[in-house]
């Protein structure tokens, strides 16, 4: 999920005092709530459209509660840091959140300024929910970053469905679902990230299998489906629709479409149509070392491939043995990304062929599980197949010279 600049979240402490004092006021403005005027706290879902970076690949979205007598406007929102060190924790799986409070106008600014969109979709509550609703926020500011971060299951998304429901008196009632909630976390992702093809191969490069677990209905609800679904859902008790009216643009935001035109170019730096570049600009190379004694394009390719290579390897091992992130437990890839051929490398040279055929092994293994096994896709395919055919050349260098033309 997308978050605020660093200077925002600074503001978090000198905005309490403020908010505390308007839900104070605001409850002690009528000793019978009954009496509290209908519009005296509105209550708004602010929803943020998507960016190309996988931490924004879902949007984002908060909360704006206002106090018009008071001339109080601010937005609740769920953020973690995004500086080196918060990426850091996140990928440890050890990053925290919290709910942080921004003036109203700031927030659109920020998101102004990135050319993204804001929509308001006003909340249908009574008086006493809106009241309710501003306090715990409040409370929520006080606690400050006490959430570990999970991706799947406590996020903006989920965060804010949390802090609307506590002061909802009943249940809500689902009558229309997107087909993404009905599948997985990874049905999801793969819905919703169609226009940032890059964010999803991210997220399927260290999703693992826990990835495909179900979960509540709740979780899988994004910024982008969360109006909706909530436009059509009512209270089990008084059949009340929680969202009401049509949505407000706050500020016009790029479409997808206008970020990544469809054209020949953005198919081609997709990451099918890059992988399948470098699978036969490989071939290409390959073939001229076998037939033309090439040496120096060779070269620079395996340079590449074995530091793409190392870094894939580290990462996914660090992810899988070291992190707690959500649904790294296992991967996949690691199949064939992981530092063991580097060190029998680095030991036994004299094992090089045996390695590569172990790995070429490997990747056969893993392309044939493609069509069977969710995390496994075509852009990852064509990229294992570009190091099938260069650990091909290497796993057996005896039957490989025989191919060559002899010279006379």
């Amino acid at each position: 999920m997308t978050r605020l600049i660093h200077t925002l979240l600074l503001t978090m402490l000198l905005l309490t005092s403020n908010v505390s004092r308007a839900a104070s006021e605001a409850a002690a403005a009528s000793d019978s709530l009954e009496q509290l005027k209908p519009d005296y706290i509105t209550a708004s879902l602010l929803v943020v459209s998507p960016a190309a970076e996988p931490y924004s690949l879902f949007g984002h979205c908060a909360l704006r509660l206002q106090c018009p007598d008071h001339k109080m406007d601010y937005c609740f929102t769920f953020e973690t840091p995004t500086d080196a060190k918060g990426l850091y924790d996140f990928f440890r799986g050890k990053a925290m959140g919290g709910f942080a409070a921004a003036p109203t106008p700031a927030y659109l600014e920020y998101y102004r300024n990135a050319g993204r969109g804001v929509a308001q979709h006003q909340l249908n509550l009574t008086p006493k929910e809106k009241l309710m609703l501003w306090q715990h926020a409040d409370k929520e500011i006080v606690r400050g970053g006490c959430y570990r971060y999970n991706y799947l299951h406590t996020q903006c998304a989920s965060m804010v469905i949390d802090l609307i429901t506590s002061v909802l008196p009943s249940s809500v009632d689902y009558r229309q679902l997107p087909a993404q909630t009905n599948g997985s976390f990874r049905d999801q992702m793969l819905t919703e990230s169609a226009p940032y093809p890059w964010s999803r191969f991210f997220w399927q490069t260290i999703m693992g299998p826990a990835g495909d677990e179900m979960g509540p209905i709740e979780h899988k609800l994004t910024p982008h489906t969360l109006p909706e679904v909530w436009r059509q859902a009512t209270l089990t008790d008084d059949n009340r629709h929680i969202i009401s009216g049509d949505a407000e643009i706050l500020t016009a935001g790029l479409s997808p479409v206008a970020i990544h035109p469809s054209s020949i170019w953005h198919g081609l730096l997709t990451p099918i149509g890059v992988f399948t570049i470098l699978l036969l600009l490989v071939v290409v190379i390959t073939i001229g070392q076998w037939y033309l004694g090439w040496k120096r394009l060779p070269f620079l390719i395996d340079s590449v491939l074995l530091a793409a290579y190392i870094l894939l390897a580290l990462g996914l091992t660090a992810l899988v043995l070291l992190s707690d992130l959500e649904a790294t437990q296992w991967n996949w890839y690691l199949l064939v990304f992981n530092p063991l051929p580097l060190l029998l490398w680095a030991f036994r040279r004299k094992w090089l062929p045996e390695i590569c055929t172990c790995l070429i092994v490997a990747i056969l293994i893993l392309l044939l599980l493609t069509p069977f096994v969710a995390q496994l896709d075509l852009p990852h395919a064509l990229f294992m197949a570009t190091y099938a055919i260069r650990l091909l050349l290497k796993s057996n260098i005896k039957t490989i010279k025989t191919l060559k033309p002899q010279r006379i």
